[in-house]
């Protein structure tokens, strides 16, 4: 039943009566341990562009862990938001899955969130999960939810292959380009469009790399026009990618680099992301203890680009260029740098952190002040914003009414 249902809620329903089975497990649980986080929160802004602002909310994420020894554990992660205007609460399974340990080799089945790459917050080769950039959560962590899937891990010395199977598609969520009526095409739920990835991953040495292959669905969708607006659709694509983290002295050295195979490799289609190669190198470094400092340079090469300028019909000209700005494919060459400075103070009580995206080729960026302060071990606050500014023709530009002023209370238990 589990291998072979065909739809998300078929797997959903299947998940729950698991839990319910193993229920009387507690019994014989070897250990049992529930924690999450209640949070209150203020955005001056949503990350919708829809203009609406002062938006207060709250949400609570409770967490359950049940230890069986030797061989499985379960876990499960609500997540429960409630924002002005007070239409209900929405309430999703962020996570819940089943871990299964057979000596060297280990199974995670079910709702599980899988991140892959070793630069900082950019990464080439995480393509398995999508993102909610609509979501209202300070942390980009918190912007992620788990999607259906069986992973297996095998163990050799310091060395991990991975084999993933992921049957059912979800795509990022993204502010829609303005002016248009969208509309949204997904892959079918068939076993056919299933997602397949591979990874092979060495630690502990002085070099840490791993080499992974994806093949599955793009959840950034290409644009293509309609007579009735743009149609959002999410292509096949295949990644192959490698990552490496290696420390010199008193620094940190990063990289982690990607290439995509597309549906249009010849570029011929305005309508569709030409292949490209997507790679980050960075590099860190701790001073005095409760100093950070992160820098990164990117960079995304077209392979054989065709600018989207030069179409001629201007309506397929407008949808190819929102489409190429939203994937960063308006020029052959787009190069930025990332920065983060993060600063701990009062025995890391308080934190400064100031991070951010210059893109050098469009000239946009995005610059995240962020605060915290922790008044317990369990109750902290943060103040931070989000600015985005840029012409519109760049990405950030396109985002600059998602500015936004934030603060949030949390309680962890």
């Amino acid at each position: 039943m589990l291998l072979f249902a065909r739809s998300k809620k078929a797997w959903l329903v299947a998940w729950s009566l698991l839990f319910y089975l193993f229920a009387p497990g507690f019994i014989f649980a070897q250990d049992f341990s529930f924690n999450g986080t209640l949070r209150g929160y203020y955005f001056s802004s949503t990350r919708d562009l829809d203009e609406e602002t002062d938006i207060f909310g709250a949400s609570f994420q409770p967490r359950a862990t049940l230890k069986f020894a030797p061989y499985l554990t379960l876990y499960a992660e609500m997540r429960f938001i409630a924002e002005k205007p007070w239409n209900g609460i929405y309430s999703s399974l962020r996570e819940g899955y089943g871990d299964f340990y057979l000596n060297s080799l280990d199974f995670r089945i079910g709702k599980q969130i899988i991140q892959w790459g070793r630069a900082d917050g950019i990464n080439p080769t995480d393509n398995l999960m999508p993102w909610n950039n609509t979501l209202l959560f300070s942390e980009d962590s918190e912007l992620r939810s788990g999607v259906i899937a069986v992973k297996a891990n095998y163990y050799y010395k310091s060395m991990t292959l991975t084999g993933i199977w992921i049957p059912f598609f979800e795509p990022n969520r993204f502010p829609p380009p303005s002016n248009y009526h969208v509309r949204e095409e997904t892959p079918s739920e068939t076993l056919g469009n299933s997602q397949y990835a591979l990874k092979i991953d060495s630690t502990g040495g002085k070099l840490d790399w791993s080499l992974s292959y994806f093949d599955g669905f793009d959840p950034a969708p290409d644009l293509a026009l309609s007579t009735t607006g743009i149609i959002l659709r999410y292509p096949r694509i295949r990644v192959i990618g490698g990552d490496f983290a290696a420390t010199i002295g008193k620094f940190g050295i990063r990289g982690e680099a990607a290439y995509f195979f597309t549906e249009d490799m010849d570029g011929d289609n305005p309508e569709k992301k030409n292949p490209y190669l997507f790679y980050v190198l960075g590099v860190d470094r701790t001073l005095w203890e409760y100093l950070y400092l992160n820098l990164q340079f990117i960079e995304r090469v077209v392979i054989n680009y065709k600018n989207p300028l030069e179409i001629q019909n201007p309506y397929l000209r407008d949808v190819a260029v929102k489409g190429a700005v939203i994937n960063n494919q308006l020029d052959r060459i787009t190069n930025a740098i990332s920065l983060k400075i993060g600063y701990k103070m009062f025995h890391e009580i308080l934190n400064l952190e100031l991070s951010g995206i210059y893109n050098i080729t469009r000239r946009d960026y995005l610059i995240r002040p962020k605060i915290s302060y922790a008044f317990t071990d369990h109750l902290s606050g943060i103040l931070g914003a989000d600015i985005y500014q840029g012409k519109d023709d760049s990405l950030f530009g396109l985002l600059e009414d998602n500015t936004t002023l934030f603060a949030e209370i949390k309680y962890g238990f």
